[in-house]
């Protein structure tokens, strides 16, 4: 974990304290502006006076600190307190201090600079953030770091401004790298930087707006600010060719660069108006006839004094249809036209529909505001049949057909169409239902007619126009005839085992039969297919079997039926059906094997009290009910202690007599007495006559192992063992009149607590109570980091982490570190016992304290993502547990066994996020996003290994007993079936027809803004990418 140490004042370049948050402006016969604002939110003083030189030395550090924070909110988008470091005395204090403007002004005005015009003015507030000496001031201002002694304002970090002035004025640019500073509310104890999106374009807006409001091409900035002695030497130094002047008394300093913008008179094409379609249907209706030439008319106006020779192009929106052609448009106001012909539209535009246009021109991007619209048709009025329908209310069909006019003339009037209804047979006469339909409108025509009072069966029917038709048939269930051949008996499985139709059937035959009765209930002979379908098992269904009757005629139609796709214990429906009826419930039958057949799955064991319970699921998959011996074997899976090797007491321990109906299921069970078992994994096995079944589980000593601590341990052995300790930052200390860089180990303390009493606290190898020390940096294999204890009663385990100010009292080269392989160019400084005042924590869950900060990893849990290290310095957590053997081979898993743990701590970051699990999933997307960075929260802070063993162990063979248990017999029938209908008088009538009719659509030319009349280019070349932090 990053975040121990700090930086040397005045000695990190702006790339190694990290990318500052900046308001840019790069004039290229514009401006371009990027702008980042900070807003603090602060609740005391920043600093107090500094009493010597090392208080001086440490307002820097702070300082340094600062900036490295402001850089990664506005890098990030993170929220960050500020700052984050361990010197007690950094405070921070916000001063309302600074203002930078931007103004336009021609070169009439070059001598009287408008400042005081608000609307080509843009203005923002600098704010500084400001540290007080006794002799001096050391601020962040601007995203420069200034330091004011009174007498003269030295720059210790140069504020990000460059300027390019090439001869050629277009290649002129200034960048302005500009950090705004703010204050708020606090709404925390301590200070933070938070991003505000909203509020991130204000400044960029007003160039941009202020720039729109100006006919000049020179831009001027006027930087207000106690600090403007070192602004102005800034500016002469970098603004070369600009002229800068500098008022002492105003605090003010100025800089004017010409040439940033242009304006010209040549030649400009407006797009007057659009004059629509010519030679269309109408006089100005937009309507062409499917097939002409689209010929689109435009009025063009050239405002410069010479002819322009543009590429026109009208689009079909929505369409691959485009036409590009060269158009000579003299000065002034002139009619031009762009025309597409019909080869080149036919196949992509359809008849009847309207489109939308739209023009554009390769010399600018004059364009419609609004596209025109028109309307492409057949000649004169077409009516097509898009679609017909029947639908039925119970008593009455309706018969339904949608007609569209796809011509460019309306059908009303004289004009309208008569739509159709003809059936196909001889005994019903056709009907007429007239239609109006204006172009390119859609409508309805229907009927209606009595159900009941027409034969059942099937008519087909044609609807027709004028010009197009389309077919449907008209079902009438019911029916006056009778109901034709119907299932009026189902006789089931006629060759299983067991009596004919017990509905039975062996699957190691290769077929077997189903039979069904049908009869013919209509007055005439009838020959129909009878099929028999199987829902799900559409594979294995036989082929239809036809059949004749005569009127009243029953016969039973027999399937013969593959058994290859049957599954054994499973009962399937199957249905029989005719073309005028089905059965009126499916039949069901169960498949199974020969005799009996006991299937052992879904083994399972649990733990209650002292005992494993195993249960296992026992089907009878044959076709004959019956009992078997059902037998219990358990096997022993981890390594036996050296003193049960040759005699296990566990192997096959007996069996009992179940029995089962056939296709019945029910689950058996045995209790297996823990006291005689040993710790570690086993297998246990159910034996029937056909097959076996096993499950695997563990006994350990029944921890319930939570989030953040251990909880139910009882009557057992526990050992607790510190595998790493990962909290350290780079920082300096002074050697005479020198500072030196050194890696700071910041101190810890870890305690044991069982029920919120302490049980042991942890020591280095030397005695002392810091745990993160510079001898056992990465390696913690001294006794000293492990102890084991003894639990008699319940208890919960939880363990205790705080984190305590650096201290540098110790140091040690990295370079006599064997085990160590990070960088060795600093020496790590660290304490022998733990400084008092506590810099984090304490994590405490037996007090319910940053538990967001500890994660508990287990058998059960396993799972370990990917984490970043804090530094260069470090092991990320992943890298300490492989080194350590508990990283199993897939990689993103713990290779943990019952009754062991891994406790992960982070004890430098914070989350304001809800949620037990914020911090951890912050640092596993932080890893997936940044794989190769370093970062904070990782939770490699601390690493500790928990074992809990069970205590009271007499291994020895366990008794067994199993409990049979009994189902529910397997239920199978018959299908139902149908009685025979009677036959009524037939009366055959067609109601009279109803239509109905939409409107035509909408079409029009299109609409443009057309000449703005100054014949000026409006462009201010200003493109803004701005940010905007709060700190609160």
């Amino acid at each position: 974990m990053a975040g121990a140490g700090g930086n040397n004042q005045g000695s990190c370049s702006r790339e190694k304290r990290g990318v500052s948050p900046i308001v840019g402006l790069v004039l290229l016969i514009g401006m371009v502006i990027a702008a980042t604002a900070l807003l603090f939110l602060i609740g005391s003083p920043m600093l107090d006076t500094f009493e010597s030189e090392s208080e001086r030395e440490r307002a820097h550090l702070c300082m340094d600190e600062t900036d490295h924070q402001l850089a990664t909110v506005a890098g990030t988008g993170e929220q960050r307190s500020m700052p984050s470091t361990d010197i007690s005395e950094c405070q921070i204090d916000v001063a309302d201090e600074g203002q930078i403007e931007f103004v336009w002004y021609n070169d009439t005005e070059a001598d009287d600079i408008p400042w005081d015009d608000d609307n080509r003015t843009a203005s923002a507030k600098l704010g500084a953030l400001e540290f007080e000496l006794e002799d001096r001031t050391i601020a962040h201002q601007g995203g420069a770091i200034w330091e004011d002694t009174g007498s003269e304002t030295r720059i210790i970090s140069e504020p990000g401004i460059s300027y390019e002035n090439e001869s050629d004025e277009e290649n002129r640019s200034v960048q302005f790298n500009i950090m705004l500073l703010d204050q708020d509310e606090l709404s925390s104890s301590d200070p933070v930087a938070r991003a505000d999106h909203e509020r991130s374009d204000e400044l960029a807006e007003n160039i941009t707006n202020a720039a729109s409001e100006s006919d000049g091409n020179n831009v001027a900035i006027r930087i207000e600010s106690s600090y403007h002695d070192g602004w102005n030497r800034h500016l002469e130094d970098t603004l070369e060719g600009a002229e800068i002047s500098h008022d002492s008394d105003a605090e003010t300093v100025e800089a004017k660069v010409t040439g940033v913008r242009e304006t010209s008179d040549d030649p400009e094409l407006i797009l007057e108006e659009d004059k629509g379609l010519t030679d269309t249907v109408g006089s100005s209706d937009q309507r062409v006839v499917f097939g002409d030439q689209l010929r689109f008319a435009m009025q063009l106006n050239n405002t410069g004094g010479s002819a322009l020779t543009p590429d026109a192009t009208v689009s079909i929106l929505g369409t691959p249809v485009s036409e590009t052609q060269n158009l000579g448009v003299g000065p002034g106001i002139r009619d031009r036209d762009v025309r597409i012909n019909s080869n080149v539209y036919q196949n992509d535009l359809i008849p009847g529909q309207t489109y939308q246009y739209q023009y554009s021109f390769d010399i600018n991007d004059e364009s419609l505001d609004t596209p025109g619209e028109f309307y492409l048709g057949k000649p004169g009025t077409h009516f097509n049949v898009t679609g017909n329908e029947t639908t039925s209310d119970g008593e009455n069909i309706t018969i339904s057909a949608d007609i569209w006019n796809q011509g460019v003339e309306n059908a009303t009037g004289a004009d309208a169409q008569d739509i159709s209804l003809e059936f196909d047979h001889p005994d019903i006469d056709g009907v007429k239902q007239e239609l109006e339909l204006d172009y390119g409108a859609e409508g309805t025509v229907e009927w209606t007619i009595n159900e009941s009072a027409w034969p059942g069966g099937e008519y087909p029917f044609t609807i027709a126009t004028d010009n197009d038709s389309a077919h449907g048939i008209l079902n009438i269930s019911g029916g006056q005839e009778g109901d034709g051949i119907v299932v009026t008996a189902d006789h089931g499985v006629l060759d299983g085992p067991g009596d004919t139709g017990d509905q039975r059937v062996d699957v190691t035959e290769e077929t077997f039969t189903i039979g069904t009765e049908v009869t013919n209930t209509n007055l005439t002979t009838e020959t129909q297919d009878v099929a028999l379908s199987l829902p799900g098992e559409s594979g294995s269904e036989p082929e239809p079997e036809t059949v004749t009757l005569e009127s009243n005629e029953s016969e039973t139609v027999a399937f013969e039926i593959d058994t290859d796709d049957f599954e054994a214990g499973s009962v399937y429906e199957y249905n029989v059906s005719t073309e005028n009826s089905s059965m009126t419930t499916p039949g069901t039958f169960y498949a199974g094997y020969s005799g009996t057949y006991f299937e052992a799955s879904e083994t399972n064991a649990t733990h209650d009290d002292d005992y494993v319970t195993v249960t296992s699921n026992i089907t009878n998959l044959g076709v004959e009910s019956g009992s078997q011996d059902i037998g219990f074997e358990l096997e022993y899976l981890d390594d036996l202690p050296e003193e049960l090797e040759g005699d296990s007491p566990y192997g096959y321990l007996g069996e009992n007599t179940v029995e089962r109906s056939f296709g019945e299921s029910d689950t058996i069970e045995l209790a297996l007495n823990e006291s005689n078992l040993i710790d570690g994994e086993y297998e246990a096995t159910i034996h029937t006559d056909d097959g076996t079944d096993s499950v695997t589980f563990d006994v350990d000593a029944g921890i319930d192992p939570g989030r953040v601590g251990l909880g139910e341990i009882e009557d057992a052995e526990v050992t607790v063992e510190v595998l790493g300790s990962q909290v350290s930052g780079d920082g300096t200390m002074w050697s005479g009149l020198f500072p030196q860089s050194v890696h700071n180990l910041a101190p810890m303390t870890l305690d044991i607590l069982a029920d919120e009493n302490e049980v042991h606290s942890f020591e280095n190898p030397d005695g002392g109570d810091n745990i993160n020390t510079g001898p056992t940096w990465q390696d913690k294999s001294d006794d000293s980091y492990r102890y084991n204890f003894s639990v008699d009663d319940e208890i919960e385990l939880t363990l205790r982490n705080t984190r305590h100010n650096t201290c540098q009292s110790q140091s040690t080269d990295p370079n006599t570190l064997p085990h160590y392989s990070g960088p060795t160019d600093r020496d790590f400084m660290w304490c022998t016992d733990a400084p008092s005042g506590e810099a984090f924590g304490p994590i405490d869950a037996s007090q319910g304290e940053n538990l967001q900060n500890v994660r508990v990893r287990s058998a059960e849990n396993n799972t370990i993502p990917a984490l970043p290290a804090g530094n260069d310095q470090q092991l990320s957590a992943t890298e300490v547990l492989e080194q350590q053997g508990l990283i199993a081979d897939s990689g993103d898993e713990l290779d943990l066994g019952p009754g062991e743990f891994v406790f992960l701590f982070e004890n430098t970051e914070t989350t304001d996020e809800d949620g037990i699990d914020a911090l951890w999933d912050d640092a596993i997307d932080t890893y997936e996003q940044y794989p190769d960075q370093t970062y904070d929260p990782n939770f490699n802070d601390l690493i500790v290994y928990v074992e809990v063993e069970r205590a009271g162990v007499n291994p020895d063979t366990p008794s067994i007993t199993i409990i049979p248990g009994g189902g529910d017999e397997t239920n199978v029938s018959h299908g139902g079936s149908d009685g025979v209908g009677e036959v009524g008088d037939v009366d055959v009538d067609l109601g009279e027809g109803s239509s109905s009719a939409g409107n035509s659509p909408s079409v029009g030319t299109g609409e443009s803004a057309g000449s703005t009349g100054d014949h000026q280019s409006t462009e201010t070349g200003i493109d803004i990418d701005t940010d905007y932090i709060v700190i609160g």
